[in-house]
């Protein structure tokens, strides 16, 4: 079989739902852990969440290619371009959902596929140190 072609062993999807479910908790606990009074804006740090906030933000208000940074006083048009953000802002435009909920689920898809990407990778490098579906069948 034609390794590029080999499915992906179940124990290998399952172990990267586990790590983007893992990455997710914190978030989830924030949500429902909020004390009375306070809201948890969803993030579980605070450096550059605002500015990509904005960008998706910005994003899911009107559909564009170039941003602006909105967390600056210098004058300027829309020169940034960020892919991510700018889909995540369409997934937030047709789904109604909210800035952060979305930047969740796009964090949630992203560790996944990174983490698949990644097994395919180390399996080119370390052929032999990795189970194989055909070695247990």
């Amino acid at each position: 079989m034609n390794p590029a072609r080999e499915p992906v062993p179940g124990a290998v999807i399952l172990t990267a739902l586990f790590a983007a479910f893992l990455i997710s908790v914190p978030a989830i606990m924030g949500y429902f852990n909020a004390p009375q009074g306070y809201v948890f804006t969803g993030f579980d740090w605070q450096d550059d969440f605002h500015l990509y906030a904005s960008y998706i933000k910005q994003a899911s208000e009107k559909p564009m290619l170039f941003m602006e940074n909105r967390f600056t006083t210098e004058q300027q048009g829309g020169v940034y371009v960020f892919l991510y953000f700018s889909l995540l802002g369409l997934f937030s435009l047709l789904t109604g959902l909210d800035v952060a909920v979305v930047f969740l689920i796009g964090r949630f898809f992203v560790v996944l596929v990174f983490l698949l990407i990644l097994w395919r990778v180390l399996k080119e490098f370390f052929p032999e140190g990795l189970v194989r579906r055909e070695g247990t069948s």
